[in-house]
């Protein structure tokens, strides 16, 4: 896959690293042609952050993304970044080199996927009062759900709260967590999210779901 299949108002990831820090920027396609592919800058106060400025020149990007055939994550790493400035509006354009122009695969597999399939509460922020969710799937550093279309939440904290109960064991559970990548399914969105936050019960819980599905497979 390249990165000119990817779809206008895809949502991608920009990842930066500079040094031994990494930065996970959320965007989405803005368009495409044979020079690469248009995003929507980071803005920071109002600011769309300059690429191109010397302080950056030390930064590595790759970017990120959902095929949308297979629902598996893709990555183009070492792209090349630089804004730019169309119809007045400011965006980045992310080119790679013709030897790296195929995708590969950036699934995380040491963080198993459990399914969940249970209803969950949602707030899009700390202020706004939750409402039910249907909960797809959990691993020790992401969780995925179903929402209608239209919601805003792109660079947003996301508030999910559920219960569950393992091997007798009665969870409550409170989750901080962003989205990275968003799949449309029929009249809804599947998110997945990164978790940024969570409480001490959480390690256990997704330990003891995963030896119930381990024990599950050997049946």
């Amino acid at each position: 896959m390249t990165l000119q299949d990817l779809e206008s108002g895809q949502a991608v990831t920009l990842e930066v690293n500079w040094g031994s820090l990494n930065y996970e920027i959320q965007s989405r396609v803005m368009g495409s042609n044979a020079n690469g592919l248009l995003i929507k800058p980071f803005v920071y106060k109002g600011i769309a952050l300059d690429l191109m400025s010397s302080q950056y020149k030390d930064m590595l990007f790759s970017i990120h993304s959902l095929n949308l055939q297979t629902e598996r994550r893709i990555v183009w790493k070492n792209v090349n970044v630089r804004s730019v400035i169309y119809n007045e509006q400011n965006y980045y354009v992310v080119q790679v080199n013709a030897f790296q122009n195929q995708s590969s695969c950036s699934e995380r597999r040491d963080h198993i996927r459990l399914k969940l399939n249970l209803i969950g509460q949602i707030a899009i922020d700390r202020e706004s009062d939750y409402f039910p969710v249907r909960l797809r799937d959990i691993s020790d550093n992401g969780i995925s759900f179903y929402l209608d279309d239209g919601f805003d939440i792109e660079n947003r904290n996301i508030y999910i709260h559920f219960e569950d109960v393992v091997r007798g064991n009665v969870f409550d559970l409170d989750i901080v967590c962003r989205m990275v990548r968003e799949v449309p399914s029929g009249n809804q969105v599947m998110y997945g999210c990164k978790i940024v936050e969570s409480g001490k019960d959480m390690l256990a819980y997704v330990c003891l779901r995963r030896m119930v599905m381990q024990a599950l497979k050997r049946k």
